[in-house]
C-alpha cells in the first residue's frame, strides 16, 4: 500500500489519535518571528525548497532548537527531499560550529 492510500484510508485515525496525546508546536499559518526568520534564511539557499519542504524544516528547526528535542523523526516517500531538508534542518542551527550528523 503506498503512502497516499494509507492515509486515505487511516489519516483521519492518525490524526484523532495524535490530536488527542499531542500538542502541535508548529502551524505554518501562524509564523512567529524564529519561524519568519528562519523562512528568510531558506530563501537564501541555493536549491529553493517547495512550500512542503520548508513547512516541514521549519517546523523540525523549531522542535530542535527551541524545544531542545534530541531526536525527530523525517519521514515520506523516495523523492520528496528528506535529505535536502535535513541539510536545511542543520543550515538553520542557531549555534555556530556544531556538528552535524
Amino acid at each position: 500500500m503506498n503512502m497516499l492510500d494509507f492515509m486515505n484510508k487511516y489519516g483521519e485515525t492518525i490524526y484523532e489519535k495524535a490530536s488527542a496525546k499531542m500538542q502541535a508546536i508548529f502551524d505554518p499559518k501562524t509564523l512567529d518571528n524564529l519561524d519568519a526568520n528562519n523562512l528568510e534564511k531558506l530563501l537564501t539557499l541555493s536549491r529553493k525548497l517547495f512550500k512542503s519542504q520548508s513547512d516541514c524544516v521549519l517546523a523540525i528547526s523549531k522542535a530542535f532548537y527551541r524545544h531542545n528535542r534530541k531526536s525527530i523523526f523525517l519521514v515520506g516517500e523516495m523523492g520528496v527531499g528528506k535529505s535536502v531538508m535535513g541539510a536545511a534542518v542543520a543550515f538553520l542551527n542557531p549555534k555556530k560550529n556544531k556538528r552535524t550528523i
